[in-house]
């Protein structure tokens, strides 16, 4: 029972220096005779929040900050800062966007100037990824431009 260091070593340079391929039935026997050694884990109190840390704005966790840029061709909105539920889907912000901008032409939404969302897409997702200094940046057009 009593396996030290070098009874193991000297076990396993016989097993690698044995001319039998090594298989499961091989594997199996030759580990049977080894005692396995166990580390000791640590376990490490929590990290007490630091003092500095100021408490979450309420205001901020409800709502996600949206900005609205035109594209070439497209018509500027006077307001481009606007607050959305982030439970709010991409078709609604389009809805939105036809309401504001008079149109009854589907409105083209993109992210990051390079790719259009999902209409089921929830704003709270997608500002998770690709916020920019904490707002959604969403460009518009009412004709296709990138993608």
């Amino acid at each position: 029972k009593g396996h030290t260091a070098e009874a193991m070593a000297s076990e396993q340079a016989q097993l690698a220096q044995s001319s039998v391929p090594a298989s499961p039935s091989n594997l199996a026997a030759s580990s049977a005779n080894i005692t396995p050694v166990l580390a000791q884990s640590v376990v490490l109190p929590p990290a007490a929040a630091p003092a500095t840390a100021a408490p979450a704005k309420p205001k901020d966790s409800d709502s996600v900050v949206v900005i609205f840029k035109a594209c070439p061709g497209a018509d500027a909105l006077k307001k481009t800062r606007f607050r959305a539920k982030p439970t709010d889907t991409m078709s609604a912000v389009g809805q939105f966007l036809q309401r504001s901008l008079q149109t009854t032409q589907p409105v083209y939404m993109y992210l990051n100037t390079a790719f259009q969302p999902c209409a089921d897409e929830r704003l709270a997702e997608l500002h998770k990824c690709f916020q920019t200094k904490n707002k959604l940046v969403i460009h518009y057009s009412t004709k296709p431009v990138w993608g």
